[in-house]
């Protein structure tokens, strides 16, 4: 399998927007990944994080696959390596056959969630030791597969059963990562919008910002020095496979256009999440909120 690694440092100003605040109060950078389902991440694709983009990568993200360990057939894990940074998280202990007793678990926070000082980080020490790599790495979702053998239903055999279980703080959840990381000597606050596919089988990354201003905090979702409380009722939308996936703060109407301007869904929105299924188009699209006196606009990618 062919390996993509994405840089976003050199990625195309189509995808990404900066948007830089004066500094004389705080300085927010922030990067809006546009169409925000353009950087899925299948297995072996490795998406790199650079902040600042002084071409050292601050985070990357990746899914990846164990197999063939005890009763453990089968496992995709979605994982984020810190590069010696750190995420807000905590230690907690956790004890199989496979994996290490003791993680440090990561936090999806809510939006306006601060980072600062007084969090918590966690810098991935502890995680995924020994048989999962050499360490640093966070968790964001996960998809194993086991087979246990058990006595038959007519009790007239041992069989092979299958069972499946899923979980990760993101799985199907779009959350932020509350990041604590390093620029030459200086220590920056930042934030990553992200969520992973129900299967496991991507990772989606919607934006990302950083306060410049050394050792300054700053709140999950903040895109600028002022004007925060202007984010907060912002949808945040994204697809998977023919899914559109819309999460709102309150009440609207949603209609999702075909490249070629063609309206081919509406729905009405209620607050939290919904989910468009679009069976007969493919491509680009455009999607069109509105609601509370507000409208945005968003686009996505239906494969």
């Amino acid at each position: 399998m062919n390996k993509t690694i994405l840089n976003l440092s050199k990625y195309s100003a189509v995808a990404c927007s900066i948007l830089m605040v004066n500094a004389t109060k705080a300085e927010v950078i922030y990067t809006d990944v546009d169409p925000d389902s353009v950087l899925i991440l299948a297995n072996g694709d490795v998406f790199e994080l650079d902040f600042n983009k002084d071409g050292n990568t601050d985070y990357s993200f990746k899914i990846q696959t164990i197999s063939g360990v005890d009763e453990l057939v089968h496992a995709d894990l979605a994982v984020v390596r810190l590069h010696g940074n750190q995420l807000i998280g905590s230690f907690y202990t956790h004890t199989t056959d496979y994996l290490p007793s003791t993680y440090q678990g990561l936090l999806a926070m809510a939006f306006e969630s601060t980072i600062d000082i007084t969090r918590s980080f966690a810098d991935g020490s502890s995680l995924f030791p020994g048989t999962q790599g050499s360490g640093n790495m966070g968790e964001l979702g996960y998809f194993k597969t086991y087979s246990n053998l058990v006595y038959s239903s007519d009790e007239s055999a041992w069989v092979m059963e299958k069972t499946y279980n899923r979980g990760g703080v993101f799985t199907d959840i779009a959350g932020y990562l509350g990041c604590k990381f390093l620029i030459g000597t200086e220590t920056h606050y930042g934030w990553i919008n992200i969520a992973v596919s129900l299967k496991v089988d991507q990772t989606l990354i919607f934006k990302y910002a950083y306060e410049a201003i050394a050792d300054k905090g700053i709140k999950s979702g903040q895109t600028s020095s002022v004007g925060i409380k202007e984010q907060q009722n912002r949808p945040t939308v994204y697809s998977y496979g023919r899914n559109i996936h819309i999460i709102s703060q309150g009440k609207g109407t949603a209609v999702v256009y075909n490249i070629a301007g063609q309206e081919i869904a509406r729905t009405y929105l209620k607050g939290g999440n919904e989910k468009i299924n679009v069976t007969e188009s493919v491509g680009i699209h455009m999607i069109k909120i509105s609601g509370n006196g507000k409208a945005s606009s968003h686009k996505v990618q239906l494969n």
